[in-house]
């Protein structure tokens, strides 16, 4: 069961325990002025607390949560965000050494990502696509990955 519905049945459970306590017939409803007395107060604020304690007691329930600050995950998060993920940026300096078959990220907006040959004629560098030569703009290429061998 999640962490979450667990807290919240425990909760659930609470609140039916509180609606099933009999009131005295000469209660009633209260008026706005008797929801400030010192009882009512005091009362929610127990309330308050014991739905703080349940979250705590099932906080170290959540995996991987407690080795580091909330400051901690978003520095990570931010780093990962970072990570180029094997792409090289396609510029004069970072193109490929030699002619062959690589993965390219392009301006195609049905297939921004495609398979492409790369091939260096004179003093222009050709990508090629299944449809021939291709004139979009290239923005980064990697190696084709290794393919899957099975054990």
């Amino acid at each position: 069961m999640n962490v979450l519905e667990k807290i919240l049945e425990e909760i659930e459970d609470h609140v039916n325990m509180v609606k099933n306590i009999p009131v005295n017939e000469d209660d009633d409803f209260l008026d706005g002025e008797e929801c400030y007395e010192a009882g009512r107060i005091q009362g929610r604020y127990e309330e308050l607390v014991w739905c703080r304690n349940i979250i705590r007691s099932h906080m170290d329930e959540v995996q991987n949560c407690g080795d580091y600050s909330r400051r901690k995950w978003y520095q990570k998060g931010y780093e990962d965000g970072k990570k180029d993920n094997g792409w090289i940026p396609y510029t004069e300096q970072n193109m490929p050494k030699k002619e062959g078959v690589y993965l390219a990220t392009c301006d195609d907006e049905e297939y921004p990502v495609k398979r492409m040959r790369f091939k260096k004629e004179d003093e222009y560098c050709l990508w090629y696509d299944e449809h021939g030569i291709y004139d979009g703009v290239i923005f980064a290429w990697q190696p084709l990955p290794e393919p899957y061998k099975e054990k």
